[in-house]
C-alpha cells in the first residue's frame, strides 16, 4: 500500500466519489456496492475462487438489464443453472482478482465481490476506459 500512496493514490472513505482509491477489507463493500446498483451495462469479474452463495447474492443485486460475465478456474463448483444475463468462461489458470463495471470502472486487488476476502486484502479502484478496456478485450 505504501507504493499506491508514493503514487498519488488515496484511501477509500474520503469524500472524492470518483477518484482512485484504495480500500481494505473493512472499506470496500459500501462502495463498490454503489457501483454495482449504479451500473447500466455490464460487469465483468475475474476470480479464481468463487463462493456460490456470494455469487447469487450478487446476481440478485444485478440492476435490470444488466449483465454480468464471470471469469474463474475449472476446479470452482458452480450452479448448473445460471440466469440468462451470466455468462461464464473457465479458465486452466486463473490468477487474477478483477472487476469491471460498465468499460470504465475497475476495481483489482486481493478482493473479489464472489469470494472471501483475507482481514488485510487491499483493493484499487480506478475510473479508466481504457484500462477496463484492456481487461475486458482479453475475454470477449
Amino acid at each position: 500500500m505504501k507504493g499506491y500512496i508514493e503514487l498519488g493514490y488515496t484511501f477509500g472513505g474520503s469524500d472524492a466519489s470518483e477518484s482512485d482509491l484504495i480500500y481494505d477489507s473493512k472499506t470496500y463493500l459500501k462502495k463498490l456496492e454503489q457501483d454495482i446498483a449504479s451500473s447500466v451495462l455490464d460487469i465483468m469479474i475475474c476470480s479464481p475462487k468463487v463462493d456460490e452463495r456470494m455469487l447469487m447474492g450478487l446476481i440478485r443485486k444485478l440492476p435490470s438489464g444488466v449483465s454480468l460475465t464471470l471469469i474463474t478456474s475449472f476446479s470452482e463448483v458452480l450452479p448448473t443453472e445460471l440466469p440468462d444475463n451470466v455468462s461464464l468462461f473457465r479458465q486452466d489458470r486463473v490468477f487474477q482478482k478483477y472487476t469491471v463495471i460498465d468499460d470504465r470502472i475497475v476495481w483489482y486487488g486481493d478482493i473479489s465481490p464472489v469470494c472471501k476476502c483475507y482481514a488485510d486484502a487491499s483493493v484499487l479502484r480506478l475510473v479508466n476506459s481504457s484500462l477496463a478496456g484492456r481487461l475486458t478485450e482479453i475475454w470477449l
